[in-house]
């Protein structure tokens, strides 16, 4: 990618000796942002400025036009969508058909970090500077930090880890070092610590691992690698080198410097380093499947359902993230990000965090609940019993101490889930029955219903799923189910064609996983523009329509 960009900027300057013999004075391009930290991809923005010897108005012009002239060749790559140039006449207009790839760094209100800027600092070409201005800007922002602006990045974080695309003249290679040596250099003061403190504390309570009831389950979910994932990883880096003044040449190096130096104890170390690889990794062979900058990849079993977001009727491919791969990410994202956390929030605001004191624990609570939600419930269970082969006992109260420090409910649900696929109805119906009594919802006494249903409790599932006053398809299926068993075939069908209905009337309106764990569209004939009423439809009707929801009802209740 460094010599991609720098194949480029030599090529500019190539298409500019018809106006110009030669550069006007010696000068850098360096790369910031994800190039410069080394975790770019070939749909990476690129992010660059340039350092050079001197400011005349004749330099000026050359490294302007330079700028442009790299931007047409980029954006001639096919790879630059309309919304990145910020053309706000044109808003409305175009829907962006072009792929998202490698471009520059946007020309929107909260991007523009290239040579001429976006137009909106507060001067025009703002990374065009020597390298006294730059030194005094940064210098400026670090003792004059403005809160909102830090918390968000400010200068001392984008330029806290740079890399040199290209040199031009002597003195090239020499600016570059002297600017990393004042970085290295430059003491930073007691306020500009403290907000660099809260920005760490901002962070690590910004992205939240922790599962949900809305992940664990057989559904699935599409989650927002970059936001979700790498962001987490990347950026407490970036925090720990400014809080420490301690970074290197890239974010990989500077873990290694961190762990060196004693700030970070090895399982943390190790931790951080697992975790960017693993989210670099899933956006790198997400945009590679995909041939576009698209951060949202499914994670659920092969045969989940996933439901797109509301009033949105996109049939867009998702790359499918590993199970096991997403079990081993939670289990040491989810422990780092909580006991981190917890250390922060009670740290006084004038002290450093000692994190050579952090002893991250990987709690089995958070490997059981990927298990779950990977649909791997046979492990889940041979998890169960290994923390229960002590007592012998498995009981709501003994899973929880054992499954801590997880949320209680969402414990239980999971073992209720995993106790019930590996057929041990007796022992699920014993945590369905735990689980009502805290939460007294319609859906767990629709759960708990179930449980007495495959138990042969038939009257008391009964008598559990008609007090329920949610109107779903589940609800309508296990009455189908009770009501079969018990005779009473009459009430059985009807039952069985409401919960059809509304099967039928989610499966049009959702998307399915083909095999490779892509998200595509249900049949056409399901996209009806009146919904049939079933009950009223003839036998023949019937099939036909309900055969168009099979895909989603079998992957959403296996029946």
């Amino acid at each position: 990618m460094l010599l991609f960009a720098k194949n480029i900027i030599t090529e500019s300057m190539r298409l500019l000796t018809t106006r110009y013999t030669y550069s006007p004075c010696d000068f850098s391009a360096l790369a910031i942002g994800s190039l410069a930290k080394g975790e770019a991809t070939p749909y990476s923005d690129l992010e660059y400025l340039f350092l050079v010897r001197e400011k005349t108005p004749e330099n000026m012009e050359y490294f302007e036009r330079l700028a442009l002239t790299s931007y047409f060749l980029i954006g001639n790559l096919g790879e630059t969508t309309l919304d990145y140039m910020d053309i706000r006449e044109l808003s409305g207009w175009f829907k962006d058909c072009a792929k998202s790839g490698f471009k520059i760094d946007g020309l929107q209100k909260k991007a523009g970090n290239i040579p001429t800027g976006n137009g909106r600092r507060n001067t025009k070409n703002y990374f065009i500077v020597t390298l006294d201005e730059l030194k005094g800007r940064y210098n400026h922002v670090l003792n004059n930090p403005d809160d909102k602006l830090a918390l968000q990045g400010d200068l001392t974080s984008m330029l806290r880890i740079s890399q040199m695309i290209f040199g031009y003249g002597d003195s090239a290679f020499k600016m570059y070092e002297e600017f990393l040596t004042f970085l290295s250099d430059c003491p930073v003061p007691k306020q500009r610590k403290a907000i660099n403190l809260k920005m760490l504390k901002s962070d690590s309570a910004k992205f939240d691992f922790a599962p949900s009831d809305e992940r664990v389950s057989d559904r699935g979910f599409i989650v927002d690698v970059k936001k979700e994932l790498y962001r987490f990883p990347s950026i407490f880096v970036l925090d720990l080198s400014i809080v420490y003044n301690c970074s290197a040449a890239d974010s990989w190096q500077t873990m290694d410097r961190l762990h060196i130096e004693g700030y970070i104890p090895d399982d943390l170390h190790q931790g951080l380093k697992f975790m960017l690889a693993c989210a670099c990794y899933i956006r790198l062979s997400a945009y590679l499947h995909l041939d576009s900058h698209d951060d949202n990849v499914s994670v659920a079993p092969i045969s989940a359902t996933i439901k797109p977001p509301p009033a949105s009727k996109t049939t867009n491919k998702r790359w499918f993230t590993p199970i096991n791969l997403f079990v081993l990410l939670s289990e040491t994202s989810m422990p780092i990000k909580q006991q981190v956390s917890e250390m922060l929030e009670n740290l006084p605001s004038d002290a450093l965090p000692n994190l050579t004191s952090l002893q991250v624990e990987y709690h089995p609570g958070y490997k059981f609940i990927a298990l779950r939600s990977a649909g791997r419930y046979f492990d889940a269970l041979h998890m169960l019993d290994k923390l229960n082969s002590c007592t012998k006992k498995l009981d709501p109260e003994t899973v929880t101490a054992h499954l801590q420090p997880v949320d209680q409910l969402l414990v239980l649900k999971a073992v209720r889930d995993v106790l019930y696929y590996c057929s041990k109805f007796g022992v699920s119906l014993l945590f369905a029955e735990h689980i009502h009594t805290l939460e007294q919802s319609d859906q767990s006494q629709i759960q708990l219903a179930k449980s007495h249903k495959i138990v042969g409790n038939y009257e008391k599932a009964l008598n559990l799923l008609l007090t329920v006053t949610e109107d779903s398809a589940d609800r309508y299926y296990q009455l189908a189910g009770v009501f079969y068993h018990l005779k009473n075939y009459k009430d059985a069908e009807h039952n069985s064609l409401q919960a059809l209905q509304l099967f039928h009337n989610e499966a049009s309106m959702e998307q399915t996983y083909d095999y490779y764990g892509n998200i595509v569209p249900v049949t056409d004939e399901c996209e009806e523009t009146i919904k049939p009423d079933l009950i009223r439809c003839t036998p023949e009707e019937r099939v036909k329509l309900v055969r168009n929801a099979t895909p989603y009802i079998i992957n959403s209740y296996g029946s």
